[in-house]
């Protein structure tokens, strides 16, 4: 990351209303239903200030909930018109954003719809990527489900951010550090509020040790090396603990929804033979149907298995498949989970029985 200046918090929420005013849709922590959530913001009023994490993830901007893919329609003469709806898709600015949202959706999402491993890219994703500029907040704290560090990541890593944004701690002192064109671009709009000529040596100091200061908190801690190894064994794919820790899951689908690199999508098809339309929707592999073949036999009938797949496709198949991360310890599906299930839980016990398969003799 390039270092471009320092900032006060005043001429940030100034760009704010700057951007809105251009036409510029900004998306930032804001009040939801009484919830601290990311979304778009009309001014600097509306921005949450002092946030830990945003219940869900800013994911749903690029890659909606729900999306038309196109429509049918019947001509008179029994031929069928299609049509795809407009991908004007506007101007965003990210603010706010963690660095553990921003390498999920950067790095792990980007990967998955890029079409580098496979033969099909997702344009719809890509497109609405080019337009968005991530501008991350490094987190000055965790709360005890945040375990980004364990990630290979940490509060103040840039991977992923277009702009990344350090408060040293010194009298209100933003760092301001830029990773790409749109970076870049971000910086110039800030003009005269962007304070540049400082000593550089000093600027990295201040900010590393914000970076150290936060990453001492952490308290969820486990070698993920280990966790990998357990699960790269073919032995351990009926280990106790998977039905032991993963009976009490109940399909909702919350951890699945919250995190910033799940990316399964499902196509429903709407109307009749008359016409209709093709939405595309966010889908989970935690609920009863998922993998439902067309026979009805259903290959991980057990709620236990469907965990399991989630858990090997975190620490595993991702990893496999991308070669990157396909967790960034965000903690929001430990936070969240109506029933408690932890999924450090079983990180920490494979672990601890791949430490113990090391040392037995």
């Amino acid at each position: 990351m390039k270092l471009a200046g320092t900032i006060r918090p005043q001429g940030l929420w100034a760009l704010v209303d700057h951007l809105t005013g251009q036409g510029v849709r900004v998306v930032a922590p804001t009040l939801i239903d009484g919830l601290c959530q990311f979304g778009p913001v009309d001014s600097a009023d509306q921005v949450v200030k002092d946030y830990l994490l945003p219940q869900n993830t800013f994911k749903e901007f690029l890659f909606p909930k729900e999306e038309r893919v196109f429509t049918w329609l019947k001509r008179e003469d029994g031929s069928f018109v299609v049509d795809q709806p407009s991908r004007d898709f506007p101007e965003t600015v990210i603010l706010g954003g963690r660095p553990c949202d921003a390498a999920a959706i950067g790095v792990s999402l980007r990967s998955v719809f890029s079409g580098d491993k496979f033969e099909h890219a997702d344009p719809l994703f890509l497109e609405r990527f080019e337009r968005t500029t991530v501008v991350s907040v490094s987190c000055d704290r965790p709360d005890l489900s945040c375990f980004c560090t364990t990630m290979g990541l940490g509060p103040d890593d840039p991977t992923g951010s277009d702009v990344l944004i350090t408060a040293t701690g010194l009298d209100g002192e933003l760092v301001v550090e830029v990773g790409s064109p749109k970076g870049e671009k971000f910086a110039q709009r800030l003009g005269s509020h962007l304070v540049t000529g400082q000593p550089e040596t000093e600027l990295r100091e201040r900010r590393s040790q914000a970076g150290a200061e936060a990453r001492k908190k952490f308290v969820r801690v486990f070698d993920i090396e280990h966790v990998k190894s357990f699960l790269d064994n073919p032995d351990n794919f009926d280990d106790e603990m998977f039905a032991r820790l993963g009976t009490k899951c109940v399909s909702c689908g919350v951890c699945t929804f919250e995190c910033p690199t799940c990316h399964c999508f499902d196509f429903k098809d709407l109307g009749g033979t008359e016409g209709g339309e093709r939405v595309k929707v966010w889908d989970s592999c935690q609920f009863p149907v998922f993998t439902v073949h067309a026979t009805g036999h259903q290959p991980r009938p057990d709620q236990w298995q469907r965990y399991r797949n989630r858990f090997l496709c975190k620490f595993k198949i991702y990893e496999d498949v991308f070669d990157n991360l396909g967790c960034t310890g965000c903690g929001r599906c430990v936070r969240d989970c109506p029933v408690h299930v932890d999924i450090t839980s079983y990180a920490m016990q494979a672990n601890k029985k791949q430490q113990l398969i090391q040392v037995t003799p």
